[in-house]
C-alpha cells in the first residue's frame, strides 16, 4: 500500500508540495490560519521547502497561491526574490498560483511582472483554468508554465460528455502551447485513468489525500518518498 501510495503521489507532482493563502493569512491545507501573509506566506513557504530539501535530500518544489492584493499592490517580485534569498532556494523549486482574473486584470502591468518572475526562474500557473474569461489571444502573451483545470470539469468527467471534452481540450491546448496541466479536484480512479490517458502532466485531489499539515505531509509522503526513491536508486 505504501508503495502505492508513493507511485501516486509521484504522478500528482514529482516531490512537490503546496501551501496556499488566503486573504490576510497563511494556511497550510488543512491548518488554521497562523499569521499575517502580507510577503511572510512567501517567505514561509521557501523556508518550509529548504528544510525539507535539507532532511529529505529531496528538490521539493513548493506553490504558493497569491491573492489579487498580494499580487498587485505589493512588490511582489522584491518579496519574492528576498524570500528565496533568506532561505537559500533554488527559484525553479518555487512556483506562484494566480487566477485568470488577477493575470487579466491589466495586462500592460500584469505581462511585464510575470516576465521578471519568470527570468528569475521562478514558475507560474494560472488556477482555475476555464471559470474566468481569459481568452487564447491572452494566454499566448502571459509568460506562464502550467494551467490548472478547475475542479468544476473534473468533478463529473466520467459521467458528462461535455466536461471530459473540455478536459481533454484543455489538455491538448496546454500542451501545444508547451505549458503543463494540473488537474484540481481529482477523487475517484476513474477520473485519474482518464486525465493520465488524455496525458495530463498531475493532478491533486482527494484522491490522493485529504488537507494534511507539514508534520503529517512529512510523516505519510515525504519520508516514504524519500525512502523509495533511495530504494530504487541501490537496485538500478
Amino acid at each position: 500500500r505504501a508503495r502505492s501510495c508513493v507511485h501516486r503521489f509521484l504522478f500528482i507532482a514529482p516531490a512537490t508540495t503546496a501551501i496556499y493563502t488566503e486573504g490576510d493569512t497563511l494556511s497550510l491545507p488543512g491548518a488554521h490560519p497562523i499569521f499575517p501573509a502580507q510577503g511572510q506566506a512567501v517567505k514561509r513557504a521557501c523556508r518550509q521547502a529548504r528544510l525539507w530539501q535539507d532532511r529529505f535530500g529531496l528538490d521539493i518544489s513548493i506553490a504558493v497561491n497569491l491573492s489579487s492584493q498580494q499580487f498587485l499592490q505589493s512588490r511582489v517580485d522584491e518579496v519574492v526574490l528576498q524570500a528565496l534569498f533568506e532561505a537559500s532556494l533554488m527559484p525553479r523549486l518555487l512556483q506562484l498560483e494566480l487566477t485568470e482574473s488577477i493575470l487579466m486584470h491589466d495586462m500592460s502591468e500584469t505581462v511585464p511582472l510575470l516576465k521578471k518572475l519568470k527570468d528569475m526562474g521562478i514558475g507560474l500557473a494560472m488556477d482555475d483554468f476555464g471559470t474566468g474569461y481569459s481568452s487564447l489571444s491572452y494566454l499566448k502573451r502571459l509568460p506562464i508554465d502550467a494551467v490548472k483545470i478547475d475542479r468544476a470539469f473534473v468533478a463529473d468527467l466520467e459521467q458528462d460528455r461535455d466536461d471530459a471534452a473540455i478536459c481533454t481540450t484543455i489538455i491538448a491546448m496546454a500542451h501545444a502551447l508547451g505549458l503543463q496541466v494540473i488537474a484540481e479536484g481529482v477523487e475517484t480512479e476513474g477520473q485519474m485513468e482518464f486525465l493520465q490517458a488524455q496525458g495530463c502532466d498531475q493532478i491533486q485531489g482527494y484522491l490522493i489525500s485529504k488537507p494534511v499539515t507539514a508534520s503529517e505531509l512529512e510523516r505519510e509522503f515525504l519520508a516514504k518518498g524519500a525512502g523509495y526513491i533511495r530504494a530504487r536508486g541501490s537496485s538500478q
